[in-house]
C-alpha cells in the first residue's frame, strides 16, 4: 500500500558528491574511503568487527586530532550506538579499543581542548 502512495520511494537513489581525493561518492563512501590506521586496535576489546569498522567509518584521522564525524551529544561529545543498543560517547570508545579497558568510575580528560576528537592519545584518565 505505501508504495503505491509514494512510488519514488523505491527508485530513490543517494546522491554522488564530487570529492577532490574519492571522484564521485556518496558521503559515507567517502568517509569510509578515509581509513583510521586499525594497527593499534587490541584484539580483546571486546566489541564485534562489524561495531569496529563501523566507527571507524566516522572517524576523519590526521596528524593530531581524530575528528569524530557522526552525532553529538548535547554537550559537543561524540556518541555512538554499539550492538547491544547502548549508546557511548566517542572519546571512550576509543580509548577502550586503543588503550585499554575503562571502569565506570572512571573519567577522561581532553588535553587538546576538541571535543570532537577521538584521538585516544589526547585523552587521559582521571578519577571522579
Amino acid at each position: 500500500m505505501i508504495f503505491f502512495l509514494f512510488p519514488n520511494m523505491a527508485t530513490r537513489k543517494k546522491k554522488k558528491k564530487d570529492y577532490p581525493q574519492f571522484g564521485k561518492a556518496t558521503k559515507t563512501q567517502a568517509l569510509k574511503a578515509e581509513k583510521v590506521d586499525t594497527a593499534g586496535i587490541r584484539k580483546n576489546s571486546g566489541f564485534k568487527p562489524a561495531t569496529i569498522e563501523r566507527f571507524l567509518s566516522y572517524v576523519k584521522q590526521s596528524k593530531g586530532c581524530w575528528e569524530w564525524q557522526g552525532s553529538f551529544t548535547k554537550d559537543g561529545y561524540g556518541q555512538f550506538w554499539i550492538e547491544n543498543g547502548k549508546v557511548v560517547k566517542t572519546h571512550r570508545l576509543a580509548y577502550e579499543l586503543f588503550r585499554g579497558k575503562l571502569s565506570k568510575e572512571k573519567r577522561l580528560k581532553n588535553t587538546c581542548g576538541n571535543k570532537q576528537c577521538v584521538n585516544p592519545q589526547h585523552w587521559e584518565i582521571i578519577g571522579r
